[in-house]
């Protein structure tokens, strides 16, 4: 092969890779980037919730809430799925969109009430620090006890 047919791959690699990026075509029926943000904002909340046990228990299975993040869109988890993948398959684009996401969710935390976290908060160290505050009660009682009974014995 001569060095010509060698530095025609190579030269038209150059070429395809250094051009303008190339416009990803949505197919039809994949959910817009910005609808795809919204609900990816939800899902994100439910699994924190999930999490952080706020909204679900142990008895609410997680396919609930997913199903009803699906109704609030009217999707079907199918149509979800196949957007998902288009949006994933394109990474620039998935990077867009969870930019988004995060700062949805940077918002929503911001405005969130902090008087019921810090509520949660008191009412937990409120109920650790009663029996802790029991149980130093009874030691010091026994303490005392243990002490008044040495001082008798040692009066003897």
């Amino acid at each position: 092969m001569n060095l010509t047919a060698k530095l025609i791959p190579i030269v038209l690699f150059a070429l395809v890779s250094c051009g303008n990026p190339v416009e990803v075509i949505v197919p039809e029926g994949t959910v817009s980037d910005s609808m795809m943000v919204k609900i990816l904002t939800d899902f994100h909340l439910v699994e924190g919730a999930k999490v952080g046990n706020k909204i679900m228990g142990d008895t609410i299975p997680a396919t609930v809430y997913t199903a009803k993040v699906y109704q609030k869109y009217n999707l079907t988890e199918a149509e979800f799925e196949k957007s998902f993948r288009f949006y994933t398959s394109n990474p620039d684009l998935m990077e867009g969109i969870y930019e988004k996401v995060i700062e949805n969710l940077n918002k929503i935390e911001a405005t969130a009430p902090r008087s019921s976290v810090q509520d949660d908060i008191m009412r937990e160290q409120t109920t650790i620090a009663r029996p802790l505050s029991d149980i130093t009660k009874k030691v010091k009682a026994q303490n005392d006890s243990l002490n008044d009974s040495t001082k008798k014995g040692q009066e003897e």
